[in-house]
């Protein structure tokens, strides 16, 4: 792997990548790295001073300057503060754009295999099954494991890709690039810096529904990913949705690969328990998944069409699924002191991945508890929404429900008789913990904003 005090550029090539002056005498100085964070700044960083709602770089110039920072990407309309060379800034229009140009050059620079993907649930899942996939590919082809970039976290949008782009370094053979949205022609402006191989969509939900006011609409922005690719270029996308016809539309210029459980596709797959069947192109492959879930064999079957778009094969495929174990915060399985099995699924939720884990919890025996938090981004379906939820956890067996936030009482007042509405992470813990035992299942859920893994942290403690 890259050491950070590795020179990946030289100020001079930065600099021609954004079409900006450099006095000779800076060509050859080395760039270390690229961050927007005063506070990990490094001797030879470039800081990229980005300006949102909430926070403005530019108050840290100073700051990234002095810890050792070779030099700061700054707007042009920046008043200079007279304790700082103009030596020592590239001025431009905007700093975000200027960071994604960047990105772009030096992702085609450096000209990985790249796999870029996006869906409105298992984004990262997905993509950290791809890279365990392709991690193992990139022995049988001669390289290490290090070969394999892959976007850390959730670092999806137009700051967190770009970032991505530039931890690029030439031992990297294949990325993985996650791509997220919360707006029409976000996922377009990323594919088109990532410039993907394979392009993936693993599945079209309802996650920002009250952001985008459709399904339709979620499909039409999703589909964007297609945007970048080449003419050589393959589109993965699912035929067994309502919206997949919109799909199969905007991948027409591109080289198309199908996959469904329920549907005609290139690449089919069959459901029994924890093993995956995939059948397509004249070969069988047969995968046992460590983690639960069929929406997580959805999510297998999604990342092999893929990797078989990549051309991996099918030894390297089963074997990276099945050594692979789960993302944190994504169905993780711990018990409590008492031996109940608390199951933590708190990094994110929206109505579809919710349904996925009431699934998961009504297959578990003995005594089901669901704790759940507000879901956001619904707009004005939430209340119809977390209504919804709450009457699916009734029908799947679920015995108790209890939630949090102001959005959940409509979930608790669906569910009926075993709802149990909380005023704070407190009242949960300290209700459900006496109750645990080895005959019970808790499984623990919200949206990101709820931080709801402080009731897992609770009943573990």
């Amino acid at each position: 792997m890259s050491q950070i005090n590795t020179p990946m550029m030289t100020l001079g090539q930065l600099a021609h990548y954004l079409s900006l002056p450099l006095k000779v005498d800076q060509q050859d100085d080395p760039v270390s790295r690229i961050s927007i964070d005063s506070r990990s700044i490094g001797q030879g960083d470039v800081f990229f001073a980005l300006h949102g709602d909430q926070f403005d770089g530019h108050d840290y110039v100073v700051q990234a300057l002095a810890k050792g920072a070779l030099c700061a990407v700054v707007r042009e309309d920046w008043v200079v503060p007279s304790t700082i060379s103009e030596q020592r800034l590239l001025k431009v229009k905007d700093t975000l754009l200027s960071l994604g140009q960047l990105a772009q050059a030096w992702r085609k620079h450096i000209n990985p295999f790249v796999i870029a993907l996006t869906g409105s649930n298992g984004k990262t899942t997905v993509k950290e099954m791809t890279a365990a996939i392709l991690r193992e590919h990139s022995l049988t082809l001669g390289y290490d494991i290090n070969s394999v970039l892959a976007t850390e976290g959730n670092l999806n949008n137009a700051i967190g890709v770009p970032l991505t782009l530039l931890r690029l370094r030439p031992e990297h053979r294949f990325a993985v690039i996650e791509m997220g949205m919360n707006h029409e022609g976000e996922i377009a402006y990323l594919s088109n810096m990532a410039k993907p191989d394979v392009a993936l969509i693993n599945t079209v939900q309802r996650a920002h529904i009250g952001l985008l006011g459709s399904i339709e609409a979620i499909a039409r922005a999703k589909s964007e990913i297609f945007e970048g690719l080449d003419a050589d270029g393959v589109a993965v996308y699912p035929t067994d949705l309502s919206t997949s016809a919109i799909l199969s539309q905007r991948a027409q210029p591109h080289r198309q690969l199908s996959f469904a459980i329920s549907a005609q596709a290139h690449i089919t797959g069959a459901i029994d328990g924890r093993v995956l069947t995939v059948s397509g192109f004249g070969e069988t492959i047969k995968v046992r998944l460590q983690i639960p879930g069929r929406h997580n064999q959805e999510n297998a079957l999604a990342v092999i069409a893929a990797c078989l778009a990549t051309g991996v094969g099918a030894t390297q495929i089963i074997k990276g699924l099945e050594q692979f174990t789960g993302v944190p915060g994504r169905l993780q399985m711990q018990f409590s002191a008492l031996g109940a099995l608390v199951i933590d699924d708190t990094y994110n939720a929206n109505p579809d991945s919710v349904f996925a884990a009431i699934g998961v919890l009504s297959e578990r025996e003995g005594r089901k508890i669901f704790v759940l938090g507000d879901l956001g981004e619904l707009g004005e379906f939430a209340d119809e929404l977390h209504a919804e939820v709450g009457l699916k956890a009734k029908r799947a067996g679920i015995d108790d429900l209890f939630t949090l936030g102001e959005l959940t009482q409509r979930s608790a007042l669906s569910f009926g008789e075993g709802a149990h509405h909380c005023e704070s992470v407190d009242q949960i813990v300290s209700t459900l913990k006496p109750q645990l035992n080895r005959d019970t299942t808790v499984l623990v859920k919200g949206s990101r904003f709820m931080k709801m893994e402080r009731v897992v942290e609770g009943l573990l403690q």
